[in-house]
């Protein structure tokens, strides 16, 4: 396979790497490791795909983004790798199952995905720890959505929240 090819006459030194193939011929791979990646985007058809892949990754990322080209969901073993855990911006459009202790464990200090197993009471105490300075250090966004109705009272329990209007704006 070229690309593999390429990668070889490298040492398998790439800096980043897009993975967007259908059946991808892993019993004929001959990459085991890729550890100067840094940013990385998979596409995949399967878990199975996702685990072979990350498995060659470095434990530290600094970008991950993920693609499902099929209608599975990723399992808490996916979700739980260190190379998501620890990546510094981790984003995909797909439905993640993190758990809220998967997600108040997350070492990202940007992440966007669409959440559905994650509660109000793990939203708020994610908010809490990055108020009281207890967060990633360097975090600058969190982008979650979902097609649950969330209440909104519970997520900002316990927090001073002001509303950026006009005169919030101004002082800022």
């Amino acid at each position: 396979m070229l690309a593999e090819k390429l990668m070889a006459k490298c040492n398998y030194e790439i800096k980043g790497l897009s993975v967007n193939f259908k059946q991808y011929p892993f019993e004929n791979s001959k990459i085991k490791s890729l550890p100067d990646c840094r940013s990385v985007y998979i596409s995949a058809d399967n878990e199975d795909e996702f685990r072979w892949w990350i498995q060659k990754l470095p434990e530290d990322l600094l970008d991950l983004e993920l693609s499902i080209n099929d209608t599975f969901s990723y399992s808490s073993h996916i979700l739980s790798c260190p190379q998501v855990m620890n990546t510094a911006r981790f984003s995909t459009w797909d439905k993640m199952g993190f758990t809220d202790d998967q997600f108040l464990k997350l070492k990202t200090k940007s992440v966007m995905f669409s959440y559905f197993n994650i509660t109000e009471d793990g939203i708020n105490q994610f908010l809490k720890n990055w108020v009281n300075g207890k967060g990633v250090e360097g975090f600058k966004k969190a982008l979650l959505w979902s097609e649950q109705t969330r209440d909104e009272l519970k997520i900002l329990r316990g927090i001073e929240v002001r509303p950026w209007d006009e005169e919030f704006r101004n002082e800022a």
